[in-house]
């Protein structure tokens, strides 16, 4: 039995309701996903499955994570590759993946950095994800995918030190 506190986050119990997991104090699992997305909001190409209105991606985390971390993104995006274990994802459009690549060009020079001085980092990939204007509402630390505010674009490659705090927490 897995005691849970009446004040939990609606993330924990979307979590624990729609990925059918549990949750508790130290409670960390692994987790893998199918999820069924309309057309268009998944890459055919990358994609298990892909018919005439629908797309099944497929999601699988190694390691063990709280539940209430599990997040997933959907939308019109673009990718750029910025380093050997960062993918950073966008608005797809080609001047807002420009603009957020160049950004945050200096990312795995930060994890290696952090390496150094702390631990190896334990998630594989670090990969971005620069939310749309529209929601210029802080962020989220995520394992394997940070989830930004579009507000630390500005222009001047500082991008990869915004996110150092979140490498080894």
């Amino acid at each position: 039995m897995v005691a849970t506190s009446n004040r939990e986050s609606k993330a924990l119990k979307m979590a624990k309701k729609e990925l059918k997991i549990h949750s508790g104090d130290g409670f960390w699992t692994r987790g893998e996903a199918a999820l069924l997305l309309s057309e268009g909001q998944g890459v055919c190409e990358d994609s298990v499955w892909c018919g005439d209105d629908r797309v099944v991606e497929e999601f699988v985390m190694e390691q063990p994570i709280p539940p209430y971390l599990f997040a997933f993104a959907v939308g019109e995006l673009g990718s750029r590759e910025v380093g050997p274990r960062t993918r950073l994802y966008a608005e797809a459009v080609p001047e807002v993946l420009d603009a957020t690549a160049k950004e945050f060009a200096g990312t795995e020079e930060t994890i290696q950095v952090g390496e150094k001085i702390f631990r190896p980092y334990n998630w594989e990939r670090l990969d971005l994800l620069v939310l749309p204007p529209s929601f210029p509402y802080g962020g989220m630390e995520n394992p394997r995918m940070v989830f930004l505010t579009p507000t630390v674009i500005k222009g001047d490659t500082s991008g990869a030190q915004v996110v150092a705090h979140e490498l080894f927490s």
